[in-house]
């Protein structure tokens, strides 16, 4: 395992030009249109023209719109300006790959950097997403933190996103010793990651 908990070897063995996103995750809400078919989407390369790379980049199957941007997941340690503005630059870079500003989603592993930098961001009403004004640079630019999913962990059965945002942001070292570990979608959660350490 790398001091980031992933272990490297593990992570580069999947192929990630055959994960879909799953329907329930499809675009639907009030971020996107609603007529989207499900399987829409396909993961795209992720390094951009100047070299940097961003950790998922999923594409439609075919050209992208306004009501089928393209979407941008990272997983970040600690969300800092530095860091935001690499998003920025990422989704900017995106913009001219797509002609469209991405969906930017945020998986703060550990919430901010600073009190300052967390301030910038607003809960999004109904929704376990923070937000913050990307007008310019992103169609929109969404956070998953651990306090961002508090008032949504207690919910059965777990929400697809609350459960990731939930398996990625507690800090266990086992599955097994998570509180909700018994949920339908955590336990999806773990058997996909028993089954990628079978193979």
């Amino acid at each position: 395992m790398s001091d980031k908990g992933i272990d490297s070897a593990l992570y580069f063995s999947i192929d990630l030009n055959s994960i879909r996103l799953p329907l329930s995750w499809k675009p639907g809400s009030d971020l996107m249109s609603k007529d989207i078919p499900a399987d829409s989407y396909k993961v795209a390369p992720n390094e951009w023209a100047d070299g940097t790379r961003s950790d998922v980049v999923y594409s439609v199957r075919d050209k992208s719109t306004v009501e089928t941007p393209p979407i941008l997941i990272e997983f970040q340690s600690e969300v800092s300006s530095d860091i935001m503005g690499r998003l920025n630059r990422y989704s900017l870079s995106c913009k001219g790959r797509y002609n469209v500003y991405p969906i930017i989603v945020i998986f703060a592993i550990n919430g901010f950097s600073s009190v300052e930098a967390e301030k910038e961001f607003v809960g999004v009403s109904g929704s376990p997403f923070l937000k913050i004004d990307s007008k310019f640079w992103a169609k929109d630019c969404l956070l998953i933190s651990q306090n961002s999913i508090d008032a949504y962990i207690s919910q059965t059965p777990l929400d697809h996103i609350v459960a990731l945002g939930y398996f990625l942001t507690i800090g266990s070292l086992s599955l097994n010793t998570l509180e909700y570990k018994l949920d339908h979608t955590v336990q999806l959660w773990r058997n996909t990651f028993d089954l990628i350490q079978k193979n």
